[in-house]
């Protein structure tokens, strides 16, 4: 596996505590993978495309950390970089 996909999951219908929790967890996040070796995408708010050459340790750190705001999360590993297919916006 070469890359990993990250999702963390927003309630349907969330609290205010869970609204202060993504928060949290969003700020948290990003500043938790600076600087990350071979690049990160991030195509939406929550979604982290991450190289696994740098380890398994940022992923890991996401879990964690998604773990402590009481926010779902899942990963999808990938062989190869996915090819995104953007739609033009008219």
């Amino acid at each position: 596996m070469k890359y990993v996909l990250f999702l963390a999951e927003q309630k349907e219908s969330p609290s205010y505590e869970d609204e202060q929790n993504w928060c949290n967890f969003s700020g948290r996040a990003k500043d938790t993978l600076v600087g990350i070796e071979g690049g990160l995408t991030m195509p939406q708010q929550g979604v982290f495309l991450l190289p696994l050459s740098a380890g398994l340790r940022p992923v890991s750190k996401l879990v964690l950390l998604a773990n402590d705001y009481k926010i779902q999360s899942r990963c999808l590993f990938f062989e190869s970089e996915p090819s995104w297919v953007i739609s033009p916006v008219e």
